[in-house]
């Protein structure tokens, strides 16, 4: 399944992801995931670089009821959702497994030190290292190459970015040769969600597609111009296209 050139990867289980994501660290190979949602579609459009970077990813995986939805009326085809959620948790249990090295990047320090504490007591084999980066360190050679090398020294079988899209994807497709994990991942509030620092939405609202207006009302300020004034219209015109497409076929 293919969105703005981009092919969406469907893989059917967080069973089977798992086993992909094994896969993936076995062979060694430095790879970088996406989990795609409306936004990083939207944003594809109007950055061309973040869309080369999104087709020539390992995995791409589908996050959110707005691209899963235009999938199916594309392709006539159910979709599986996959989260930064998922992913985060199943790359703990993988490391964890594993005896892998696990290194964060993004979030607050705040934010950080209270998912080290809880992830020190689930996950007592991961070793880790956290950084929460200056504000926009990745414009400033300095902190940029600061956080780099400190990468580098850790040497990390798997790199977890936090810095909201398309910053986190950008960033990890030009340093992750450089920092040279295997698996490279953005996952937006994720840490934010684990640690506690933000409260994610109910199960029900997660699996009827609504989490994204439990987002909404609980961070308005930041949200609303991305939600209501970006994606939706957004949305609305790429289902247009879809079906006029479908009707003319």
């Amino acid at each position: 399944m293919y969105v703005n050139e981009i092919k969406i990867n469907n893989i059917k289980t967080i069973g089977l992801l798992k086993e992909e994501l094994v896969t993936i660290l076995s062979l060694g190979k430095t790879s970088l995931l996406i989990t795609f949602n409306l936004d990083f579609l939207r944003i594809s459009y109007e950055n061309e670089k973040f869309k080369e970077v999104c087709k020539n990813a390992k995995l791409v995986l589908a996050d959110g009821i707005g691209v899963t939805l235009l999938l199916k009326l594309k392709y006539g085809k159910s979709i599986t959702r996959i989260t930064g959620n998922d992913i985060f948790k199943l790359l703990l249990e993988i490391a964890n497994d594993k005896k892998l090295k696990l290194a964060l990047v993004g979030s607050s320090q705040k934010s950080l030190d209270m998912l080290r504490t809880k992830l020190q007591k689930i996950f007592t084999n991961i070793l880790l290292i956290t950084i929460s980066p200056p504000l926009l360190f990745e414009t400033q050679e300095t902190d940029n190459n600061e956080v780099i090398d400190e990468l580098k020294s850790f040497k990390p079988d798997i790199l977890i970015a936090a810095l909201g899209c398309p910053r986190q994807e950008l960033w990890l497709a030009e340093n992750m040769k450089t920092i040279n994990a295997t698996i490279n991942v953005g996952v937006g509030a994720a840490l934010d969600f684990y640690s506690g620092i933000k409260k994610r939405a109910p199960v029900f609202l997660q699996k009827i597609g609504l989490e994204w207006l439990w987002r909404l009302v609980n961070e308005p300020k930041r949200l609303f111009r991305r939600y209501v004034i970006n994606d939706l219209p957004f949305f609305i015109k790429q289902y247009k296209e879809i079906k006029k497409m479908m009707i003319n076929k």
